[in-house]
């Protein structure tokens, strides 16, 4: 019986099925985004983000494990600073679009694909946050902060709506 872990320890394992390199260099491409020949460049760079993401956002002085050799931390965070935003939000969309509507049972690369978020900050305490991300039903009015999630933002950004 295949469960959630074992789903994303094959995805951690062969990442560069799932994200492949000809994805990402296509989706720089069209991004606009032009790079030199390196050993931090965007295919290694995306990957290694992706992994350090999936093992619970490790520290980067642990990715030296995951990438099977040395990884400077410094040469990392520049790479991915070299990275446009933009780069990312399309490699984004694109592999959310290789799942989303291709058929029923919502595959992608073989894998079934559930939606999840349990991400959440702590916002200030104006009164267009309260509007845009309302307290948790369980606290009382006035005490404690508006808590955005990742999803709420998606679903209530005016840009999102017109895409």
């Amino acid at each position: 019986m295949a469960t959630v872990a074992s789903a994303l320890q094959r995805v951690k394992l062969h990442l560069h099925n799932y994200v492949p390199a000809s994805l990402i260099e296509a989706t720089c491409r069209d991004a606009g985004h032009v790079w030199r020949k390196r050993i931090f460049d965007p295919v290694f760079t995306i990957q290694l983000f992706v992994l350090q993401i999936l093992h619970c956002n490790t520290a980067i002085t642990h990715l030296r494990h995951l990438a099977g050799g040395k990884v400077n931390p410094s040469a990392y965070c520049q790479a991915r600073m070299r990275l446009p935003v933009a780069v990312l939000q399309m490699l984004l969309q694109q592999v959310a679009q290789s799942f989303l509507g291709i058929n029923d049972q919502r595959l992608w690369c073989g894998l079934r694909v559930y939606l999840a978020d349990a991400s959440c900050a702590i916002a200030p305490d104006t009164h267009d946050n309260q509007q845009r991300f309302p307290q948790p039903k369980g606290q009382r009015e006035g005490c404690g902060f508006p808590i955005p999630s990742f999803w709420a933002s998606l679903t209530r950004c005016p840009e999102s709506s017109s895409r």
